[in-house]
C-alpha cells in the first residue's frame, strides 16, 4: 500500500486536473468557431491566442453571433448553456490561476489546503482569508475538483455542437 497523499499534493493534483480541463475547453471553443466560420484556422488561432481567457469568451460569443445561421436550433440551445457556463467559469478560473495555495485551520473546517485567488483592488484579501472570511475567491480541494468537472461538462457540450462524441483526449 502506498503512502498517503499530503493535502498540498492533493491540491496540486486537483489544480493540475483543472488546468488540463481548462485547456481542453479553450481549445474546443476555438474548434467550434472553426467549424462554423469561413475564416481559416490560422487566422482564428492568431486572433484567439493573443487574448486573455475573458477576451476569448467575448471573442467566442461574437464569432458565434456572427455565424448564427450556421448553428441548428439544438446547437443554439447548447451555445446558450455554454455562454452561461463560460461566464460562471471565468471568475473561478481567474481565482485558481492567479491564486496562492495555503494550508489553514478554521474552527468549522479544521486544517485544509486552500487556493486563495488574488482579489482586484483588495490588498487585504490574504489577511481576510486568514481571519476566516469565506469568499468566492477561496477554494478547497473539492471545489477545485468541481471546477474541473464543470470544464469537462462544458467540453462535452461544445463537442456535441461539433458533432464529436469521443474527443481524442
Amino acid at each position: 500500500m502506498g503512502a498517503a497523499i499530503s493535502p498540498l499534493d492533493e491540491m496540486n493534483q486537483a489544480l493540475g486536473e483543472f488546468l488540463t480541463e481548462m485547456g481542453r475547453v479553450e481549445f474546443t471553443v476555438l474548434m467550434v468557431v472553426d467549424l462554423v466560420s469561413d475564416a481559416g484556422i490560422e487566422y482564428l488561432f492568431d486572433e484567439y491566442a493573443a487574448k486573455t481567457f475573458g477576451g476569448k469568451v467575448k471573442w467566442f460569443k461574437e464569432w458565434c453571433a456572427h455565424c448564427d445561421e450556421n448553428f441548428s436550433d439544438a446547437n443554439k440551445k447548447l451555445l446558450q448553456k455554454a455562454y452561461k457556463d463560460l461566464d460562471a467559469l471565468l471568475p473561478k478560473r481567474n481565482s485558481l490561476v492567479h491564486g496562492e495555495t495555503y494550508e489553514e485551520e478554521f474552527r468549522d473546517t479544521g486544517k485544509q489546503t486552500y487556493r486563495v485567488g488574488v482579489e482586484k483592488d483588495n490588498l487585504e484579501y490574504l489577511e481576510e482569508f486568514s481571519r476566516g472570511k469565506k469568499k468566492g475567491t477561496i477554494f478547497n480541494v473539492q471545489q477545485v475538483r468541481e471546477a474541473a468537472k464543470l470544464c469537462a461538462r462544458m467540453r462535452a457540450d461544445l463537442n456535441a455542437i461539433r458533432g464529436v462524441t469521443t474527443p481524442l483526449w
